[in-house]
């Protein structure tokens, strides 16, 4: 597939280039000859943690050998239970643009219940690191932006959540919630509109109150979940 999109000559303006594990990402950075490489505009990592995986700073590596990532837009997903080495961060000072995009599904003790093994002291320290990294890197276009889950296990707390991070952002818009389908179990359409209302009011007064730019989460998880999160569970 890579490989047949990489004879297409026009495929380097603008490209995007998505690597979803670090089996995946050392195959495909591989597979990319130096001319090719020098081509493509944007770098999309996935999950899990790329900053875990030691082809991410083989990856990076690569690239500023190369000399392009001034050229270069890197975005990629952080649960923030790792960061960046010295050497990692040297490079990724070096891109034209940032785009981090971190994850929590909670607060404190509610964040390391639902994500077994981490640790709120350490994930929220890192968290902090980005912010200072990104404020000073070369490129103002470059953002840290904040998503959770929606589940059953933390609805109930999502004003909690936006209160805690909105302290660290002028704008909330950077913070956005999407409601998990799967597995079934943990959808809040097993919820009833009654019980659910509430606190997506009380998510609303918070943001209201703030006096911020912001989204409309309620909205958002309302819309993605259409008829399903409250399907009939009267």
């Amino acid at each position: 597939k890579w490989q047949s999109l990489i004879k297409k000559k026009k495929v380097f303006k603008n490209s995007k280039v998505y690597w979803n594990n670090p089996s995946d990402l050392r195959k495909k950075s591989n597979s990319y000859t130096d001319d090719e490489l020098k081509g493509v505009r944007v770098i999309k990592l996935m999950g899990g943690e790329p900053f875990h995986a030691k082809e991410t700073g083989e990856l990076l590596e690569r690239i500023d050998s190369l000399g392009i990532a001034p050229n270069m837009r890197l975005e990629t997903p952080t649960n923030c239970s790792t960061f960046p080495t010295l050497r990692q961060q040297e490079i990724l000072s070096k891109f034209e643009q940032l785009g981090i995009g971190t994850s929590f599904d909670g607060v404190r003790e509610l964040n390391d219940w639902i994500r077994y093994g981490s640790k709120w002291d350490v994930v929220i320290k890192n968290f902090e690191k980005w912010l200072e990294f990104c404020e000073t890197h070369r490129s103002p276009e470059t953002t840290v932006t904040i998503s959770n889950t929606v589940t059953v296990l933390n609805v109930n707390r999502l004003a909690e959540f936006y209160r805690f991070f909105g302290q660290y952002f002028s704008n909330l818009s950077k913070i956005s919630s999407f409601p998990a389908f799967h597995p079934d179990h943990l959808s809040i359409r097993n919820l009833r509109e009654v019980e659910v209302e509430p606190w997506l009011g009380e998510l609303g007064s918070v943001l209201y109150g703030s006096g911020k730019q912001h989204g409309d989460p309620m909205a958002d998880i309302r819309a993605r979940a259409e008829s399903r999160i409250m399907s009939g569970n009267d």
